[in-house]
Formats: C-alpha cells, sequence, structure tokens
C-alpha cells in the first residue's frame, strides 16, 4: 500500500469544508488529518501536523489566508526539513 498523503483543510465555510471533507475521504491515498474554520486555528494544526498538502481558503474572519501562509513559511524557515505544500 503507498503511503498516505497527509492533509489539512482550513476553510471558514462549515459546508464547503464539509464538502471537502467527504471528497477527501472518498479518494484513496488521502488521510485528512485536520480541519479548520479560522487562520490561527490553522496556523496550530500546520505546525502540529506538518501535513504533505495544506488546501487554505484565502477570506479566513481572524487572519487571511495570504497572512497565515506567511507566518506558517516563516516558522518552517527554522526547521532543517519541511515538506508541506501550500497551492497557491
Amino acid at each position: 500500500m503507498s503511503p498516505l498523503i497527509k492533509t489539512v483543510l482550513i476553510e471558514d465555510h462549515e459546508l464547503t469544508r464539509m464538502g471537502l471533507k467527504v471528497a477527501f475521504q472518498q479518494q484513496p491515498g488521502f488521510d485528512l488529518v485536520g480541519e479548520s474554520g479560522t487562520g490561527l486555528g490553522g496556523l496550530s494544526l500546520l505546525n502540529q501536523y506538518q501535513p504533505d498538502v495544506a488546501v487554505i481558503d484565502i477570506g479566513l474572519p481572524d487572519i487571511d489566508g495570504i497572512e497565515l501562509i506567511s507566518r506558517f513559511r516563516e516558522m518552517q524557515a527554522d526547521r532543517a526539513e519541511t515538506h508541506t505544500k501550500i497551492p497557491c
């Protein structure tokens, strides 16, 4: 069995998040390890799980997705090995 792709989903609209969650769960090879409806909660998940892929909404209620990505990349710069991909 091939390794699972660890994924984090950060989306503030609950219905959209639920739909994306179901879509990921139906695809073999993906492991949705965390989800959040806020940018700060999402940043915490990214640091906790160090997923392979993060799907991030741009318009989040507390900090926008661009700021979240910027903060996460700053935190990753201090690590020797980083592998999280964030499609932009």
